[in-house]
């Protein structure tokens, strides 16, 4: 329907030459939502665009909250916890202008940053 929504976890493990092991966790919560009514379709394992008449256009409203520990024995890489929120226009069935505004914060092990990021793109698929 118009409501998407996804949720991933992670454990990496890095296996040293001399026998030492690192563990780095992390996670993300997607949620999507179609104002104009399309959705997303999951065919085959994959995500398919929106489906929409010629002509028409689709708008995505998303929100999303990531985070990863890059910390353990002998790494010290920081954590840090990422908030997102996104509008993404559907011009054509192989179109899309993809707008993001996320914000960053790390702990002090990777600057102690607290900071926003806006970002724009646009997607054009053959």
């Amino acid at each position: 329907g118009s409501f998407t929504g996804r949720i991933e976890a992670f454990k990496t493990v890095w296996e040293r030459f001399d026998g030492s092991k690192d563990d780095f966790r992390g996670a993300y919560l997607e949620i999507g939502y179609f104002p104009t009514g399309q959705g997303f379709n999951y065919q085959q394992g994959r995500f398919v665009r929106p489906r929409f008449d010629v002509g028409t256009r689709a708008v995505e409203l998303g929100f999303r909250a990531s985070w990863v520990d890059l910390n353990d024995t002998s790494v010290q890489g920081g954590e840090q916890l990422n908030l997102g929120l996104a509008v993404n226009l559907y011009l054509r069935h192989n179109l899309r202008i993809q707008s993001n505004l996320l914000h960053v914060r790390t702990d002090e092990v990777a600057g102690d940053v607290r900071s926003w990021i806006a970002q724009a793109r646009v997607q054009f698929n053959w």
